[in-house]
């Protein structure tokens, strides 16, 4: 996944999007959201890739005002590549002034759905260290740390900038050699009187049952809880 615009944009009122499967006629406007969120874009042939491709292992999917191109606009995208036993996510976006919706949450649960009904084990992404506000979803949806990539992003500002997270979401769990399939907790649970924030000492607390990470929900600060 690429590195992500720093953009400060007041958000629309809520709309009503549309998810549904990405057509060609979609590119053009999945290119303007890839050009407005990133400062290294995918080139229009990544997206092209996705209808020209000899095996089926890449899936795209919007939200558009519209239930059609022709009715309304792309204002979001995911972009996944199903392997065998293992998916990655390699781009999700949603446009600056339609965040705060629930659209990134409402992809990536698209997504991984997509992984598990293709037999894949686990899915897998990248994330900009000082990303926050998407390791928080990715969180929630059951994603955890598993390794930091160094200058990952190729940026000249300095290797903490280019730095990225490596975060997985178990989809299958092998049990004595048997698969056995788990529900996504996509909402993560709440704990208000279980766990703290040892930074804020607040109590709002986020983790998802499948991660050790948790989030607090006022400060942000992650830390790794105990395994129950």
């Amino acid at each position: 996944m690429q590195e992500s615009k720093q953009t400060s944009t007041t958000a629309t009122t809520k709309a009503s999007l549309t998810l549904r499967e990405m057509l060609r006629s979609d590119i053009e406007g999945v290119v303007s959201v890839e050009n407005i969120c990133f400062v290294d874009p995918f080139p229009r042939d990544s997206f092209d890739y996705v209808f020209t491709q000899t095996h089926k292992q890449q899936h795209a999917f919007v939200l558009s005002t519209g239930k059609t191109p022709l009715e309304g606009v792309v204002v979001g995208y995911v972009m996944v590549e199903c392997g065998e036993q293992k998916a990655e996510i390699l781009s999700i976006a949603v446009r600056p002034d339609f965040r705060g919706q629930g659209g990134a949450a409402t992809l990536l649960k698209c997504a991984l759905q997509t992984a598990k009904d293709l037999k894949c084990n686990v899915c897998s992404l990248h994330v900009l260290v000082s990303n926050v506000t998407a390791q928080r979803v990715y969180t929630k949806l059951g994603f955890h740390r598993v390794a930091r990539a160094q200058y990952y992003y190729g940026t000249s500002d300095g290797p903490q900038k280019g730095d990225a997270l490596v975060m997985e979401c178990k989809l299958v769990e092998q049990i004595e050699g048997k698969d056995k399939k788990i529900e996504q907790d996509v909402s993560g649970k709440k704990h208000g009187t279980l766990l703290q924030c040892p930074l804020c000492e607040s109590s709002r607390c986020t983790y998802s049952s499948l991660s050790l990470l948790v989030v607090c929900d006022d400060c942000d600060h992650q830390w790794e809880r105990e395994n129950d």
